[in-house]
């Protein structure tokens, strides 16, 4: 939950409207990899904002966990 309230604040999960319908939907293992489906994600080394990935990585993987609960 802390995860993902944080993404939602920073605007990482508020902007992603796949990411948010495929957990309203309870498929949180599409959800995680949706999430990562991102241009932030990908581009946040060469943006020298490499820490984002981790955040991300962080809600990915308790999506996950979500999934198996």
């Amino acid at each position: 939950q802390t995860e993902m309230v944080q993404s939602f604040f920073r605007g990482g999960l508020a902007g992603s409207k796949d990411t948010l319908e495929l957990i309203n939907a309870g498929k949180f293992k599409e959800a995680a990899t949706e999430f990562l489906n991102h241009n932030e994600y990908r581009n946040a080394k060469k943006n020298k904002k490499a820490g984002i990935r981790d955040r991300m990585e962080a809600l990915h993987k308790a999506l996950l966990v979500e999934k198996q609960m």
